[in-house]
């Protein structure tokens, strides 16, 4: 008699095979291999894929909204929570697949298609023509609560500010390098969105820009001084202290502030004062982004923390590159020493330092600020992670892969 058995990929439970799979959810090209490999995996394989659906050309895109649209997928359609959509390869010359003579409505899938789609990303697009479809199927998109904007050049009639209003529970935004190109600019409101307000608890800014000034105003017109998980990046002095006006507005219901500055022209301090937190009292998390360790960023570092002597911080992070172990031990370091050691003392739980290293700056930073903050390394709360900055990292980079 011969006995014959199942292999064991067959017998495994749903529950414990989408488990398995939900660890390789950002090794998409694993993902689609596994796909194939037995039928019992392709179920498990294709709801991670749809759970972040990322979609990078016209045939990802048509083959993502097919599966959908069979019957046989009804499942996969409550899986869907996030939609990507990616223009190009990050430093690519070539155009983003999508022009401008193309339908925006159908680049995102139909309610029925999506019930639980909560998030929707648009990375490099350059430059796609905003059409009313593409307004109108996020206004159906009932479920949506995220938006987040990635190095995008768009041109429409409308304002970008038009965008969010048609996304009844907007609740957290993402603007990282967005360039918005319509006649009636991008931060202005129309007479249907003039009263209306903006309920984000989530704020996520990232780009260069000449002046951000217009858009907080346009923030507190609406009423959006709810947020609370700010995040303001690579700004300059004149974007820095709009920012901090911003900030004072938001007042008590801030808990967790990202803020970082771009390398100065000059080393006036020019952004000493512009972040006063004083009026955020219920601060949790503050982290800092900047370029470097050196005096000028440092000066800066202590006098915002100083600000913030009286909240209940539970986590201080600084992202930055370290020229020397010298730089920790100057003057200003010191003082950030002595805040650290002292302020929040019934607080805080955890120092975060990641480090940026390349051929410019140290390669590897953790021994320098262990010796620096001794007491923290001792009492387990100091942690350091040296990372690759992009350009190192760019030639290990793997290539670009459909997703579906």
């Amino acid at each position: 008699m011969h006995h014959t058995s199942k292999p064991l990929a067959a017998v495994l439970p749903a529950e414990i095979k989408h488990e398995i799979f939900s660890y390789l959810a950002e090794d998409r090209i694993s993902l689609c291999r596994f796909a194939h490999v037995h039928r019992s995996w392709t179920d498990s394989a294709q709801y991670e894929l749809f759970k972040n659906a990322r979609i990078t050309s016209v045939h990802g895109l048509q083959s993502a909204l097919g599966i959908l649209a069979s019957e046989h997928s009804s499942h996969l359609r409550y899986a869907v929570a996030e939609w990507t959509l990616r223009g190009k390869i990050p430093g690519s010359t070539a155009r983003s697949w999508l022009s401008s003579e193309d339908a925006p409505g159908e680049w995102l899938p139909p309610p029925n298609f999506a019930p639980r789609l909560h998030s929707v990303r648009f990375q490099h697009w350059d430059p796609p023509r905003i059409k009313p479809s593409l307004f109108d199927r996020l206004f159906k998109l009932t479920s949506l609560t995220e938006l987040h904007l990635h190095d995008c050049s768009f041109k429409s009639t409308q304002t970008l500010s038009d965008l969010f209003f048609y996304i009844p529970h907007l609740g957290s935004l993402t603007l990282f390098g967005v360039r918005w190109d319509g006649p009636r600019g991008e931060f202005t409101s129309s007479d249907w969105t003039a009263d209306r307000p903006l309920n984000l608890h989530t704020l996520r800014i990232r780009t260069p820009r000449a002046d951000y000034g217009p858009f907080f105003r346009w923030l507190v017109q609406h009423k959006c001084v709810g947020v609370r998980h700010l995040e303001v990046t690579m700004f300059d002095h004149q974007n820095a202290r709009q920012a901090g006006w911003y900030v004072q507005q938001l007042g008590a219901g801030l808990e967790e502030l990202v803020f970082g500055l771009c390398l100065p022209a000059t080393g006036e301090p020019w952004a000493y004062d512009q972040m006063n937190l004083q009026n955020n009292r219920n601060l949790r998390s503050l982290s800092f982004d900047i370029h470097d360790a050196q005096p000028f960023f440092s000066h800066w570092i202590y006098k915002v923390l100083g600000s913030a002597a009286k909240s209940p911080l539970r986590t201080i992070a600084f992202s930055l590159s370290l020229l020397s172990r010298d730089v920790l031990f100057s003057t200003p370091w010191e003082v950030i020493h002595d805040a650290l050691m002292t302020d929040w003392k019934g607080t805080l739980r955890q120092v975060a330092v990641t480090h940026h290293a390349d051929w410019r700056f140290m390669e590897d930073a953790k021994p320098a600020f262990f010796e620096r903050f001794p007491e923290l390394a001792r009492r387990g709360m100091l942690s350091v992670y040296n990372v690759e900055t992009e350009d190192s990292a760019a030639t290990r980079r793997r290539p670009n892969a459909e997703y579906f």
